[in-house]
């Protein structure tokens, strides 16, 4: 047991950092690491994915606050897009938590995986380039809606499908970060609710769990990125993110293949 404490804190340290400085919750990180401590643990496989999920959604919340706290001290954060797109995003979020209740475990680590090699390809192509600007308000609106929805059932916080894209409409990369980093915080706090709810009555033999919420799996990984999220966001300024977005990317594939090779 205090060889699984000791991996969640190393994953909140490392989390944490990753998700100050390129803006992202920290999920896609998160999910696989919890996934296999869940495993060890001996939780079902029908569970397994869902609970990672959902709990995940918890550490997110807490690496969001902290790192769009210190994106917006260096004021860059996008508020009036924030604004606008955070009820679609929110809504998007409540329909990911149904669609999680009517799919099962496996169903889920599919979708996982296939778009975690979506995402990997996302953050290898930093050449991708899509318009000149930003669309309109009325594709941003159903573009929340999509993005909530797939970043409640990866237990993401957005920003790794957000940047890419927005940088890829020749937004600056450090206001999409930081944007990103909030936009965390309205799929987080929902979809938390939403993971208890839609896990109510299943029976994980894990204590301290609320429907497909860990919560000593949350605190012990949102604990340490309270810290390394601050030094990230910094980090974030000074520091370019392209070797760290290659790195993310070869994660995210060797995940995926791993998640898809153990169905």
């Amino acid at each position: 047991m205090i060889y699984l404490a000791l991996v969640l804190l190393g994953t909140g340290l490392i989390t944490g950092f990753i998700a100050g400085m390129v803006g992202i919750g920290g999920g896609i990180v998160v999910v696989p690491v919890l996934h296999m401590v869940f495993e060890h643990l001996g939780v079902a496989d029908t569970v397994l994915m869902p609970l990672s999920v959902g709990t995940s959604l918890g550490t997110v919340m807490i690496t969001s606050i902290a790192s769009a706290r210190g994106h917006n001290r260096h004021q860059q954060v996008d508020w009036p897009i924030f604004k606008e797109m955070a009820p679609f995003i929110v809504a998007g979020v409540v329909l990911g938590s149904v669609i999680v209740k009517l799919i099962n475990g496996h169903q889920l680590t599919v979708f996982f995986a296939g778009m975690a090699l979506v995402l990997a390809l996302l953050l290898a192509w930093e050449k991708l380039k899509l318009a000149k600007a930003l669309p309109s308000a009325k594709w941003r609106r159903p573009a929340g809606l999509a993005v909530g929805t797939i970043a409640s059932l990866m237990g993401i916080g957005s920003g790794i499908v957000v940047i890419p894209l927005a940088t890829a409409c020749h937004y600056p990369v450090k206001r999409a970060i930081g944007t990103a980093a909030a936009f965390g915080v309205v799929v987080s706090v929902p979809g938390i609710v939403g993971f208890m709810v839609a896990g109510h009555g299943i029976d994980t033999h894990l204590p301290l769990t609320i429907g497909y919420v860990n919560l000593p799996a949350v605190a012990l990984i949102g604990g340490v990125t309270l810290f390394s999220a601050g030094w990230g966001a910094k980090a974030s300024q000074k520091v370019p993110a392209h070797i760290l977005r290659r790195m993310l990317a070869a994660f995210l594939v060797i995940t995926a293949i791993k998640l898809l090779v153990n169905l």
